[in-house]
């Protein structure tokens, strides 16, 4: 890019000799087509560097892969290290649900002196302590935004990085360091499962001597490792200790020291529930929307919540994309026939009530639940303002699956011969009145 650009340069200054033996002859309207030219040229290799320079430099930051980033060629390496953070996101159905709501701190402190390190050449050297920087903490923060979910586990990755380039190394060497992961609050505060990788990791930084037109230590390597051990690349004459340090990215997803298990980072695990509405022999009403109250609770979870929400039919709601405690939100859709509510990305262990109120103005319905597909529940007839059974939903504390809780109202008819059935009984009290006093009448006959 650096050679295109100066061709373009050069293109731009480039004298025309045929054209400046002729200059008199040059009409106005070709000098100023020249001029467009050099200066379309000027602004194309100007462009170029830009971009050169984008390309090279992009965001300065040293970049792990599969642990390391450098080699013994001595390569300088951005003093800015970048780590990475999973977690991983379950929910049956949906690929997209709010994050929990959690902070964690990664803090670096000095490590380990005097650990063997071998390259495969068997080039050796001792750990030194680690020098810190002028920061000595960074953050990834979750505050219920969106993140990506699978029903197997979707490992999501935030970076947070640490700035060696002010650091004044003494010495050529290796240098070690500790980072430890803490949290403003429990993990499982925030509905978060913990993962199997630990919370420490251990870094180490390599730095060389200035070489011709540097000044300055300069780092040409990172390698950042699960464990605080002697780390051996050779492959002989002694087995190699490669694997057990378990190399990584930071605190994410990995395999044990021999490969053999995987170890996951945080998890959060989610589900879905579905509230829907039938009804029936009411088909003037179809389109009404009834109002419903949805409440959850989760004694575990203290952080903020937020649910997403989707709706069928005619149905919808206000209140679903409001983070808050979840005990203390209090949800109220409106659920037409045929219509549903999904609320989306729920924590594990989360126990859902639902019930209905019927709004219709002087009309009585035979209201019952179905709770995923269970039976159906005993009909309860509410009037107006009056409000049905409740269903009650509680997940489980295991991997999480979809939930439906459904709604059947049925119009209660009432009876052509309801006055008949008012004045019955009174007719039959009357009756047996009338029975009792001619008995009576007769006995004192008989006495007399």
């Amino acid at each position: 890019m650096f050679i295109i650009s100066i061709a373009l340069f050069a293109l731009a200054f480039k004298k025309d000799d045929s054209a400046k033996a002729q200059d008199s002859k040059i009409s106005g309207g070709k000098k100023m087509k020249n001029l467009i030219k050099k200066s379309a040229l000027l602004a194309l290799a100007a462009l170029v560097v830009i971009c050169t320079g984008t390309v090279v430099h992009a965001d300065g930051e040293a970049t792990l892969t599969n642990g390391v980033v450098g080699t013994n060629a001595g390569t300088v390496q951005s003093g800015v290290l970048k780590l990475e953070k999973g977690l991983i996101v379950y929910n049956p159905s949906e690929t997209t649900v709010a994050a929990p709501k959690i902070t964690y701190t990664y803090t670096l402190t000095a490590g380990s002196a005097d650990k063997d390190i071998y390259d495969a050449d068997g080039v050796n050297a001792k750990t030194l302590a680690g020098i810190l920087p002028a920061t000595t903490t960074a953050t990834v923060v979750y505050n219920n935004e969106d993140i990506t979910a699978a029903a197997a586990g979707q490992e999501n990755i935030k970076n947070f990085t640490f700035d060696f380039s002010g650091v004044t190394y003494p010495r050529a060497g290796v240098y070690r360091y500790v980072l430890t992961e803490t949290t403003d609050v429990e993990k499982a505060a925030a509905g978060i499962e913990d993962g199997t990788i630990s919370n420490v990791r251990y870094l180490d930084v390599y730095v060389r001597d200035a070489r011709a037109g540097e000044t300055g230590r300069q780092i040409y390597g990172y390698v950042l490792l699960s464990y605080d051990n002697d780390v051996d690349g050779r492959t002989t004459p002694e087995k190699s200790t490669v694997t057990q340090a378990v190399k990584t990215n930071g605190f994410v997803s990995s395999t044990d020291a021999d490969g053999s298990t995987a170890l996951t980072a945080d998890i959060y695990k989610t589900w879905n529930l579905t509230v829907g509405k039938t009804l029936e022999g009411d088909s003037y009403m179809n389109t009404h929307e009834f109002p419903f109250t949805v409440n959850f609770t989760n004694a575990g979870v203290t952080q903020d919540v937020l649910l997403k929400s989707a709706a069928t039919g005619t149905a919808h709601t206000v209140t679903a994309n409001t983070a808050g405690a979840i005990a203390a939100t209090t949800y109220q859709p409106t659920i037409a026939n045929g219509g549903t509510v999904k609320y989306i990305g729920i924590p594990k262990a989360t126990t859902a009530t639902v019930y209905e109120t019927n709004d219709v103005h002087g009309t009585t319905y035979a209201s019952s639940y179905v709770v995923d597909s269970g039976a159906a529940s005993t009909d309860k007839n509410i009037m107006e303002t009056e409000v049905s059974d409740t269903a009650t939903l509680a997940e489980a504390d295991t991997t999480p699956v979809d939930h439906t809780i459904q709604y059947t109202n049925v119009l209660e008819l009432i009876s052509p011969t309801g006055y008949v059935a008012r004045w019955t009984p009174y007719a039959l009290i009357l009756a047996l009145g009338f029975a009792f006093g001619e008995i009576s009448k007769n006995k004192k006959e008989l006495e007399a």
